[in-house]
């Protein structure tokens, strides 16, 4: 509807979509070998085609650093409410979708996968929530137009992140839960 507003996040590591959308014209990322651990939106070129969608359908793009996100990505995995909790998925082939395929020649797919465990493309948009965007671009007054109290929804999609790296980054970055229930930011 009229008043919902999408925010799209990239990391820092590969902000083409980015860059595109603030100077209106289809450009690369700032710097093309840069790593990002957010593979799902590790996009060093965004296409026109997608770049015209975002602009039709999307509020504000913004950046996030790494370090946000990696954060990000242990903080769900510690969350208290979140540890034990799972999600589950249904897809079916639809042939009206079009570049969507699914493994092998399954027609159904369905998982269910632990709701604390998500990808760096998905801890992004937290990421930009939680511990900020860069150059703080988010403008949660004007977001708001107005009004005292917003809803905002992050939607984590994805849990693809290999074992080894979900483990090590917990391992590296984690205990962001002091007493197990209060967050403790950056």
């Amino acid at each position: 509807g009229k008043n919902v507003k999408v925010i799209g996040v990239q990391s820092e590591a590969a902000d083409s979509m980015y860059r595109s959308i603030r100077e209106g014209r289809c450009l690369p990322s700032t710097d093309m070998q840069t790593k990002t651990c957010a593979d799902g939106i590790n996009v060093k070129q965004a296409s026109p085609r997608m770049i015209n969608t975002v602009k039709n359908y999307v509020y504000q793009v913004v950046r996030v650093p790494e370090e946000y996100i990696i954060q990000s990505i242990v903080h769900i995995a510690e969350h208290p409410l979140l540890i034990d909790q799972r999600w589950h998925t249904n897809e079916w082939l639809d042939a009206n979708v079009p570049y969507r395929s699914l493994p092998g020649d399954a027609v159904h797919v369905h998982e269910s996968r632990r709701m604390n465990r998500i990808e760096g493309a998905a801890a992004a948009p937290f990421a930009a929530i939680f511990y900020g965007d860069v150059g703080r671009e988010l403008d949660w007054r004007k977001i708001a137009d107005g009004k005292k109290e917003i809803d905002v929804y992050c939607i984590f999609t994805g849990g693809n992140i290999p074992n080894e790296k979900w483990t090590d980054l917990r391992n590296e970055h984690g205990t962001v839960f002091t007493d197990g229930k209060t967050m403790k930011k950056g």
